[in-house]
């Protein structure tokens, strides 16, 4: 029903989407087809201006809030979008024109940015991926210079990554369990900054011993 309600808007934001997306055609051709980034950048912001935190089926007081903000979301959304996935494209494409790649670089690259990134990142996590990229490209410059200070600092993340890794695998998690996962992930990136690019500042405080008590207040163990 919402979306009967918005027709006209969402109508419109698609169409914008391929102008707006238009100079980054080039530089997504290494993730896949412009059409694939089209269809994706659609898919994000639409979950963005429909998400809610009430239970569906929706009330009609909570039906009208829901188009209410979705419309207030709207204004100024696709410049700031466009101009986040732009700033996000051109990070990763430097990284992968690097010379100065730390071991494992391009696989971290590729954990953080899948194909189909907009389709699995929520808008909300999008504006701290320009800051996880730069972490990147400041790990592999400190890491040519000195690269066993770098894996002294990579051996602190390894128990972690691991440890994602593993709860992934694991089958039996309730959603609450997912979404917590989900969340470690991010907290994971937050780390990485912590431990390769201090400068750039976290979200929120991040070591191991607030790694390990989120699992256990999550139950989140192995």
């Amino acid at each position: 029903m919402h979306e009967l309600t918005l027709q006209k808007e969402f109508a419109w934001l698609q169409k914008d989407v391929r102008f707006s997306l238009k100079n980054v055609k080039d530089i997504y051709i290494t993730m896949g087809p412009f059409e694939e980034l089209l269809e994706t950048a659609y898919a994000n912001l639409r979950n963005y201006l429909l998400e809610s935190d009430s239970t569906y089926p929706l009330s009609r007081s909570a039906f009208e809030s829901l188009v209410d903000r979705a419309k207030k979301r709207l204004t100024d959304l696709l410049p700031q979008f466009s101009q986040l996935v732009t700033n996000i494209l051109q990070a990763r494409q430097s990284l992968l024109l690097s010379r100065k790649a730390y071991p494992g670089m391009h696989q971290d690259l590729t954990n953080l940015l899948p194909n189909r990134f907009l389709k699995v990142i929520p808008f909300s996590r999008l504006e701290s991926i320009p800051k996880y990229l730069k972490a990147m490209q400041i790990r592999s410059d400190r890491a040519a210079l000195n690269p066993v200070k770098d894996q002294e600092r990579s051996r602190q993340l390894v128990p972690y990554t691991q440890k994602l890794t593993r709860l992934r695998a694991k089958k039996d998690l309730d959603r609450e369990q997912v979404r917590a996962l989900e969340e470690f992930r991010w907290l994971l990136e937050e780390y990485k900054v912590s431990l390769f690019a201090q400068e750039l500042g976290t979200a929120h405080p991040v070591s191991p011993k607030r790694l390990e008590k989120f699992l256990e207040e999550k139950g989140l163990k192995l």
